[in-house]
Parts: C-alpha cells; structure tokens; sequence
C-alpha cells in the first residue's frame, strides 16, 4: 500500500481529508460521505469525523453543498479527464495564504466642497491624476492648470514662461476669419490696388499677412478691432508675468495681423521655419477648427514638443524662444499673431540648434477644458 504525503491544514487548525496528489487535481484517495472526514482514533483506527470543510488560510468556514458527490476518474497515461463534475470553489484546501485585494480607493475620502458637478457635496472626493503627453497625439497634455481671475491657464512650462489659455469664442474666431477675407477679396477688386491692401508679405519668413488695423469692423462693440484684440490678451498676460497690462504693446504698426497658412492657392503657403521673434512677448490666436487643415502646430524648439491649439486657444511664449510653424498638408489654417514689447521676462532659449529637431516634430500635444 502507497504511503499518502502529510495532509495540509485547514484554517482552524484542524487535519484535512486525506488526499493523493495529482498533476490535475486533488481527489479523494479514501471514500468518505458527504460532510465527513476520515480520521485516527487515539488507538490509530479508522473513524469517520463529521465536521463542515473549511477554505484555507483567512477564508470563512464553509459546509459542503448540498448535491451529489463529484465523480473524476483519470487516465493516468493521459492528462484527459473522463468524468468530470465541477467541485464548488473553496472546497479544495492547502496550506497557501489566500491571496488579498487591496481597496481600489481610499475609504476615508473627504466630501468635495463647493465642486460645481456636486454643489450638495454628496459625492465622494477624488485624486486628480495627470496623463502625460504621447509621442505622435495629439494627447492631453501634463501642463499643469492654474486660475488668473476667471480664466484657466494651461502652463506648457513655467521655466521658460509659456503658457496657453482660451482667448476667443469659436463665434469670435468664425467672424475674424470673415472680415479678414472680405477684406482680402475687397482688396483684390478695388480699381485701386494700393487703396487697399490684402494677404501680402510682411515679415521675413510669412507671405500671407494682413494687418489687423487694415480692417474695420463692429464686431468689438466700441473699441477698434486692434485695442480689442490687444485688451484680451494683455490683462492676462500681465498677470501672468507679474506687470501692467497696459505696458505691453505692439512691437510695430503691423501687430498684431492675421496670418494665413494653406495648400488652396498657386503657391502654397504651409508653415514657418526655424526662427525667434527678438520682442519682448510673442503670441497666437488660433482661429481655425482643428477639423479645418492637417498638420500644423507650433513647435517650440527647447520643448521638444508640437502645441496645437483649439480654436480661440493663445499661446503665449518670451519672442526669444525659437520655434517654427509646422507645415500643413491639407486645408487652411488662420492665426492672429502679436510681437509685443513693453516687459521683458528675461528668459533666453536655453536649446541648442544641435540635433535632429525634425525627429520630435511628431510630438504633438492639446489643451483641453
């Protein structure tokens, strides 16, 4: 007669059943009935224990259920089971400690105060999670968030002063990009080109320009569309930077102007290379939807990394960054850009031109409320 291995414990402390060991499964190795367990008297017989099965390590008690006995009859040629009917989990026992799960939450987690999604405050609080940028997004960028008066900031990064805010309503932005070409078809029309001015080379690297004051319009209630514009900007600019916003001015009469990129003309206009600005403070309006061109963005070259902004989104960055327009390969892409001066963040391009930049051009990461 085989000898049986020493029978694991059960949590009570208590001997198990009896068994023979199987690369399948555990199975009876003596017949016993249902709710009762082979055991030695003090003498060394043979007696039948009623006592309920217990699940091993911190598991509760548990009795065995009430239907017929499983039958397994293995081929031990084979790893093939004949006969099976499924034990119920928690019958088999080992000495093994029982796995644990740990919470998924905190159970002591404060009450949210004064959320706007919860004004009762009845829902639990929450951890606030970041999810870093993805080569190839666009994705949610990891800039942190910050309020300056009632508007949020998304800052791309404080070391080199860039950050991101929604400027314009998508209505604002859809009525920029009409006056800004009916004025440019007016131009086109006029019997005297010179009397008006349409898209046209103003800077160096940019053949589509158009100068906000070239235009007139009612859309700003009051004001001339350039003070505007300029007012929008510049009160949360100062703040940011810590000055007066009425310090901060265009750099020259040209500022701020619309800026076209597209692939729909003779001679395309795509994007802007490698550059710095040399004001004191740079910025963009993005007036297109997203959906509206392909490719695109601005990389900013120190960052490694592409920003592409949602309509009415600014990005604001120190002009001596150096960055560049990433071409578009389909559609049309309007923008207002300002060179201001007035204060100077002190904050020189700490990149090399060293490197393939190209590479990181892929990059590319949103901003979202």
């Amino acid at each position: 007669m085989s000898m049986l291995p020493s029978s694991p414990t059960l949590s009570g402390g208590a001997p198990s059943m009896r068994t023979s060991w199987s690369p399948l499964r555990m199975v009876k190795s003596r017949k016993a009935k249902k709710g009762k367990r082979l055991d030695k008297d003090n003498e060394g017989k043979d007696v039948i224990v009623e006592e309920p099965v217990k699940v091993a390590a911190t598991g509760p008690s548990i009795s065995p259920p009430e239907s017929p006995s499983s039958s397994l009859s293995i081929d031990s040629n084979s790893t093939s089971i004949s006969s099976f009917s499924p034990m119920p989990v928690g019958i088999l026992t080992s000495n093994l400690p029982a796995p644990s799960m740990p919470p998924l939450l905190p159970s002591n987690l404060p009450p949210l105060p004064n959320c706007p999604m919860d004004p009762d405050g009845e829902m639990t609080g929450f951890v606030e999670i970041t999810i870093p940028a993805i080569a190839g997004g666009p994705t949610i960028s990891p800039a942190s968030m910050r309020m300056i008066g009632n508007t949020k900031i998304f800052e791309v990064d404080a070391s080199v002063g860039c950050f991101v805010f929604q400027a314009l309503t998508p209505d604002e932005c859809d009525a920029l990009i009409r006056i800004a070409e009916d004025h440019a078809q007016k131009a086109e029309q006029a019997d005297k080109p010179m009397a008006i001015k349409g898209w046209r080379k103003l800077y160096t690297y940019t053949s589509m320009d158009l100068p906000v004051q070239d235009i007139r319009s009612s859309m700003c209630n009051g004001p001339d569309l350039k003070s505007w514009l300029m007012e929008k900007i510049c009160k949360v600019a100062g703040a940011y930077y810590g000055c007066h916003p009425n310090v901060l001015k265009p750099r020259t009469w040209k500022e701020p102007h619309f800026l076209k990129y597209t692939t729909d003309c003779e001679t395309p206009h795509c994007g802007v290379e490698m550059h710095y600005d040399g004001c004191n403070l740079s910025y963009s309006v993005m007036l297109s939807r997203i959906s509206e061109y392909t490719g695109g963005g601005t990389y900013i070259r120190c960052l490694k990394k592409t920003i592409k902004l949602s309509q009415g989104q600014v990005l604001i960055h120190p002009g001596e960054l150096f960055h560049k327009g990433v071409d578009i390969t389909d559609g049309t892409r309007y923008l207002v850009v300002c060179f201001v001066d007035g204060f100077d963040p002190g904050i020189p391009d700490p990149s090399s031109a060293k490197g393939a930049h190209d590479a990181f051009e892929g990059n590319t990461v949103r901003y979202f409320d």
